[in-house]
């Protein structure tokens, strides 16, 4: 049997504006689904969909749970009107935004303000 990491959270962001349209640009075919979804299998993720609690879409959260693995005990959700959006975001988050090294979740930090 397997040790599974000791679970450590959720990682944080915030996207602008900009970075949204970025995702979109990733694929606009939700035939692509099953890829997105291989290829974050093949780095190492568990995948989880479920009803998105913080509105009214579909939430995808990767979880690395082998404690060798580089985000070792953290989440990272994507979020969108649709399983296929969901894991659009989650993908470009993993590959694009963190580059496949998420932020400790339990740090201290800064959030900008926007004055």
């Amino acid at each position: 049997m397997s040790k599974r990491s000791e679970f450590k959270g959720f990682v944080r962001f915030n996207l602008t504006k900009s970075e949204l349209e970025e995702v979109k640009a990733v694929s606009g075919d939700p035939a692509d689904a099953g890829a997105l979804i291989g290829s974050l299998i093949e780095d190492g993720y568990k995948i989880e969909f479920k009803k998105d609690f913080w509105g009214e879409g579909v939430q995808c959260t990767a979880y690395a749970v082998d404690p060798g693995h580089r985000n070792a005990g953290m989440g990272l959700s994507g979020r969108g009107s649709d399983a296929f959006r969901a894991v659009r975001q989650l993908f470009w988050l993993n590959r694009h935004y963190f580059e496949g090294n998420w932020p400790d979740p339990t740090a201290h930090r800064e959030i900008p303000y926007e004055d």
